[in-house]
């Protein structure tokens, strides 16, 4: 072996190095001022310049140097220095362990069967391994079927939920329209029981009885006679026998009641009766003159013709016991 070179050998070949670094500087330069004596300033500094470039590649170091430059690359270079010391001595503390160390060399029957029996741990351990790869794909298998499952489940009730909301609003709906209904129905029973107390026959066709105050009965407010002293005029008079007939041909009609010979034909103030035997038209109106014999004996034919259906239903009616309440 080789004694290891020493710290202050290390730093004076360092400096050597760059003493000659310095020293092949100024002997470059006087060559080429030597060859280059009548050139300009201009390509003088150039050429300066190249060399510095030149000497700097050699060197290693960034030419020219200045002395806090140096110092800075002294100190680095003594930081490498021991650590390259530091890291020697403990490569060679560790190589001096290795040779103190005793080896005990194994036998080739015994490292054979240490051999042959980690062999079989290891064939055991594969064999283990490659159950349990099994099994792990067994498990992941049943854990897409158990994601798939419980996809077809989350999807199931989430249309059960839709569905039950949408039954749910359908019934809400429902009870509305049922509440309504209801309210309905009542309104209508309690229309139709005012209805049924009604008379709609006394309604549609008020019929007032001569008094005190009136010597005319009345029916719609229409007075149906005259006198001397009174005069009503025949328009009046024909309204109120067109109201009269029409009333007797609704009873009749309501009571599914037909007269034996005469029939009345309503047609407000111009209404008339027929006889049934040869159709034998008399009118239940007139204009009131008296020069007119053949007119005021139809009139009155007409009026006698009404009585006979008036005398006949109520005939009729009283065989029924019958009132307008029944109707």
């Amino acid at each position: 072996r080789h004694p290891a070179p020493t710290g202050s050998f290390m730093l004076q070949q360092s400096m050597a190095g760059m003493e000659e670094s310095f020293v092949i500087l100024p002997k470059l330069l006087q060559s080429v001022h030597a060859s280059m004596y009548h050139t300009n300033t201009t390509t003088q500094i150039q050429t300066e310049q190249a060399i510095m470039q030149i000497v700097s590649k050699q060197s290693q170091v960034e030419q020219p140097v200045c002395q806090d430059c140096v110092s800075r690359i002294l100190q680095e270079l003594e930081h490498q220095y021991k650590d390259a010391i530091q890291q020697r001595d403990q490569y060679l503390q560790s190589l001096a362990d290795l040779e103190a160390r005793e080896f005990d060399l194994t036998e080739d029957a015994v490292f054979a069967q240490e051999l042959e029996q980690l062999e079989l741990e290891e064939a055991e351990l594969m064999t283990e391994l490659d159950g349990l790869a099994a099994e792990q794909a067994e498990l992941q298998s049943d854990m897409e079927a158990v994601r798939l499952q419980t996809e077809a489940v989350e999807e199931d009730e989430y249309k059960y939920w839709s569905e039950f909301n949408k039954h749910k609003l359908e019934y809400h709906q429902f009870v509305d329209d049922r509440d309504a209904l209801i309210n309905r129905i009542e309104q209508v029973q309690t229309k139709l029981q005012e209805l049924q107390r009604c008379d709609i026959f006394h309604e549609c066709f008020p019929i007032q009885l001569a008094g005190p105050q009136s010597p005319f009965g009345t029916i719609c407010g229409f007075r149906l006679g005259t006198t001397s002293l009174i005069k009503v005029p025949w328009h009046e008079i024909n309204a109120a026998w067109g109201q009269a007939a029409l009333l007797l041909y609704m009873l009749a009609k309501q009571c599914s009641f037909e007269f034996r010979d005469y029939w009345i034909v309503p047609k407000g103030s111009y209404s008339y009766m027929v006889r049934k035997s040869d159709s034998y038209q008399c009118e239940l109106h007139t204009q009131g003159n008296r020069f007119s014999l053949v007119a005021n004996r139809r009139y009155d034919k007409g009026m006698q013709f009404f009585l006979a259906n008036l005398r006949e239903m109520c005939t009729w009616w009283g065989s029924k016991n019958l009132s307008l309440i029944h109707i």
